[in-house]
């Protein structure tokens, strides 16, 4: 709130990676990341923040080679 701390999506997929590895989970559920991102005004049933953070959560499991099955 006053502005002292700040976050990058490196960071972000690093919290996730490390929550990951310390659950090793058999399945890791997103949300559709294939949908397009809505332009503005467009109402298409999905939220943007729904499908970007879906994407970071398959980047990071891509890049890090979890063994949890991917189901989204």
């Amino acid at each position: 709130m006053d502005g002292s701390t700040s976050y990058t999506l490196k960071t972000l997929k690093d919290l996730i990676a490390t929550v990951l590895r310390q659950k090793t989970p058999h399945s890791i559920r997103v949300l559709d990341f294939t949908k397009s991102i809505p332009e503005v005004g467009e109402h298409d049933g999905e939220h943007a923040d729904h499908v970007v953070s879906a994407r970071i959560v398959v980047d990071v499991v891509q890049q890090g080679n979890f063994e949890g099955k991917l189901l989204g």
